[in-house]
This record gives structure tokens, sequence and C-alpha cells, in this order.
């Protein structure tokens, strides 16, 4: 069916965010003051360990039944090896994790599906610079500066989405200009940015 946002929040739909582990030595910390660039900090950071990239909505359809939703993929860095000539295409330095939920408002209905891939062989990545996060047919992209495209359709739980984002209202920085602590130690933070209001057409 043809469905449109009513109201949408995206959190961390553009985000660098990354929650950094203590044990986590070789991985870059989140420290404020945090210099953002755009597009990049849209886009994947290799250097940290953990970052994820999520958008929810409420979407009402054209013969006005009303539905809710969450697309997140994830990020989680394994290790960070120096290029190599003899590297195996198999071998990944992050695996991605990708989680899809649907809601039928009027039916009372939860449906929900999941994906875990390695970034290698063709089976899932992110790219620096911009974002573009993708597990197999499963996609946050950017089109535009403030346009973004969901895709994701899991067909073994007979749920799926298409839906092309753009924003009505600036990027949003959380915390401290953007950093958000989670915890007293330095570097215990995350960085963290949204778009907090969305128009959306689509299919679900």
């Amino acid at each position: 069916m043809n469905a449109c946002i009513r109201t949408t929040l995206w959190h961390a739909g553009t985000i660098s965010c990354a929650l950094l582990l203590a044990s986590g030595a070789d991985w870059t910390r989140i420290q404020a003051p945090h210099a953002f660039e755009w597009p990049r900090d849209h886009g994947a950071h290799p250097s940290y360990r953990t970052e994820w990239w999520y958008a929810t909505g409420e979407l009402r359809s054209t013969d006005g039944r009303r539905f809710g939703y969450q697309l997140t993929l994830f990020r989680q860095g394994l290790e960070r090896a120096p290029p190599s000539a003899d590297r195996s295409r198999l071998r990944a330095d992050d695996v991605l994790a990708a989680h899809l939920a649907m809601v039928d408002v009027d039916a009372g209905r939860l449906h929900t599906a999941e994906r875990v891939r390695r970034a290698a062989a063709g089976l899932a990545a992110t790219r620096e610079g911009d974002l573009d996060a993708w597990i197999e047919d499963w996609s946050i992209a950017r089109q535009g500066p403030a346009r973004v495209k969901l895709t994701a359709v899991d067909r073994e739980h007979a749920i799926g989405l298409e839906l092309q984002l753009d924003a009505t209202k600036p990027l949003v920085l959380h915390g401290r200009e953007g950093v958000s602590q989670k915890g007293p130690e330095p570097g215990n933070a995350s960085a963290y940015m949204s778009w907090t209001r969305l128009q959306s057409v689509g299919t679900i």
C-alpha cells in the first residue's frame, strides 16, 4: 500500500554514533568538543568501534490505516588490520546487524525481522564520507542534502518498506554540542545527531 509519514522522528539517522569500550585501546574515543564535518560524518567511521544509523516513524496509508516502523543498522568493528595484497576477500574488519520492526496500529500487531552479516564478500558494507550502509538488499542511504532512502524487505516474515525521507528541520546535535556522555571516564561517550522531523512517501 502507499504510505506517507504524518509525524516522524529520526534518531541517529545520519550519525557518527560511537560508544567505545574501555578495553578497546586501539579504537578512537569521542571527546568534547567534537568537530563535525558534513557530509563526511553522515557516513561510517572505521576508527570507531561501534556506530549505528536508525529511523523511526509513524505512517498513515492513503486509505487511513496507521503504521509505525523502525529500521536500524549497526556496525561493530572487529579489528583494524593493515591492507595486504594477499588479504582474503572473506576477511572482515566489521560485522553489520540490522533490525526491522513494523507495527500495524489498527490491528494491534508487531512484526520484526533481523539480519547479521560480515562486511565481506559483498554481504554488507558501509561507506566512509557519506551515509550508505547496507546488508544485502536492506539499506539506509543519503540521496541529497537532507534526503534519505530506506529499503528493507523480508519475504520470510512478509514485511518490508521502501521510503524516501525528506528533512523539514536542520540537524539537531544532542548532548553537549553533539557529544552525549555515557559515564565519568574520558571517551565514554557517543557523537549523536538527528533529523527530528521528516516527511516521507513510499510503500510498506
